[in-house]
């Protein structure tokens, strides 16, 4: 008896390609900073909540962190004296697996105005080789929404 192997490893060749194929869609171009969740979403001064920046993306498409900073920023309605708030500035652990930056924050009991929207940046700071040989870092930033209460 004589088998063939040619008919099960065509298929398997091509869902090798298929797989590659998905994974670049999984990571496009908009993703090649990282992803930001926050839980919960709405914080009072004072209370924690948890962060947690997925870099599956950003470490594909070659934008693995150096180190990561992240602010609260006002992006609406703001009066002129509302300026970022650093929460947290954390060296990226490149060898984390899965490649997640996840920790617990405290609101700082900052400059909050009522009716303002706030944001929580992560700049994803990266290196590069410049053109003359030197390492430069570059940023890209992503965000979320954080609703802030009981000012």
């Amino acid at each position: 008896m004589r088998v063939n192997f040619l008919p099960i490893l065509v298929p398997l060749t091509g869902l090798a390609s298929l797989t590659s194929a998905q994974l670049q869609l999984f990571c496009p171009d908009a993703l090649r900073y990282g992803t930001l969740k926050i839980s919960p979403t709405t914080v009072a001064p004072g209370a924690e909540f948890t962060i947690v920046a997925n870099m599956t993306c950003a470490n594909y498409l070659g934008y693995t962190p150096t180190y990561l900073d992240y602010y609260i920023e006002n992006t609406a309605n703001n009066n002129g004296h509302e300026y970022p708030t650093l929460i947290a500035r954390r060296t990226y652990n490149q060898s984390a697996d899965p490649p997640l930056d996840a920790f617990t924050a405290v609101l700082p009991s900052g400059y909050w105005f009522a009716g303002a929207e706030y944001q929580l940046y992560m700049y994803n700071n990266y290196a590069r080789i410049a053109p003359a040989g030197d390492t430069v870092i570059l940023v890209g930033a992503v965000a979320d929404s954080i609703n802030i209460t009981g000012y």
